[in-house]
């Protein structure tokens, strides 16, 4: 069984920036899931993320805190900070963040911790002097379940609920959570047809042991009757890490597939997922209002059995 650790691996990996919000998700899977208290699942993150040389949204924001408290006070104009010093805090910033993050999140990033920490921006131009520069920044608006700041709540941008996402917020249009529930409800009653008219009719399976994508329901159909023949076949749903969108939706987690061989020897192969979910097309759908697009799995590297999901 894939344990905490596996997890925070599959998500770091490829990554160089852990945001603040994943951070929480990661952190909440610890302790609803794997049932560990919030210490071990900080120290166990906090580990792999070092492991992994992966930077974290909260320490880049606590550096970058600490070189504006730490800025040099000037006549009378303390923490007054010009966009020539802005654009360097902003260097600073993407490197720490690994330098992938487009610069204009960049920019609006810095600008709210700015807001928060209550650092001015100076007044520059050559006939009226303003702070035009800064007022034209679009602020950073935090992704779904990140602190907004001091102030505690979500900003516009923040993400609709979606599978894995905070109780009470909006819903998404498709509605995930219904459509992978009867995904893996339909496969654990080995009912090849019921899964298969899950997905659009042309919908995308890239499947672990399939060595050709299968597109459309005739193909998926193919793989799906040799997969659910195993004896005792099970899939558990783990973990969900991200969502993004509303229609259509992707989601990311993990789920872990199991049977038995043909020596009677139990198998489990823990197994990474993403799903794109839209609306069909048209009259009908396997699932309440809601089809899977494409569907990307794969196992986790070097687990018996990996070859065969």
């Amino acid at each position: 069984m894939a344990t905490y650790p596996d997890l925070v691996r599959t998500y770091l990996h490829g990554r160089h920036l852990l945001r603040t919000a994943d951070e929480r998700r990661l952190l909440r899977a610890g302790v609803d899931v794997y049932g560990l208290d919030m210490t071990a699942a900080q120290r166990l993150l906090g580990e792999e993320a070092t492991r992994a040389g992966v930077a974290r949204q909260v320490d880049v924001d606590a550096a970058t805190r600490a070189l504006l408290a730490a800025r040099p006070s000037r006549t009378g104009r303390a923490g007054r900070v010009s966009s020539a010093e802005f654009e360097r805090i902003g260097q600073f910033y993407r490197a720490r963040a690994g330098g992938q993050l487009p610069q204009a999140e960049v920019d609006g990033r810095i600008k709210r911790l700015m807001i928060e920490e209550n650092v001015a921006p100076r007044a520059e131009g050559w006939l009226w002097r303003t702070r035009g520069w800064f007022d034209r920044i679009p602020e950073h608006q935090p992704m779904g379940g990140e602190p907004a700041g001091p102030g505690g709540g979500t900003g516009r941008g923040a993400a609709p609920d979606a599978v894995g996402a905070d109780p009470g917020s909006v819903t998404l249009a498709v509605p995930a959570r219904a459509i992978l529930s009867a995904w893996a409800e339909r496969a654990n009653a080995v009912n090849v047809a019921g899964v298969v008219a899950l997905y659009a009719p042309q919908g995308l399976l890239l499947a672990t042991a399939a060595p050709e994508p299968r597109q459309g329901q005739a193909s998926i159909r193919q793989y799906f009757q040799t997969l659910l023949a195993h004896p005792r076949f099970a899939v558990r749903m783990g973990p969900e890490l991200a969502s993004i969108g509303q229609d259509p939706v992707t989601v990311s987690g993990l789920y872990e597939f199991s049977w038995v061989d043909a020596q009677g020897q139990p198998v489990m192969v823990p197994s990474r997922y993403t799903f794109v979910l839209t609306r069909p097309p048209g009259p009908g759908g396997g699932a309440p209002d809601g089809a899977i697009l494409q569907h990307h799995s794969s196992a986790l590297p070097n687990r018996p059995g990996s070859g065969e999901v």
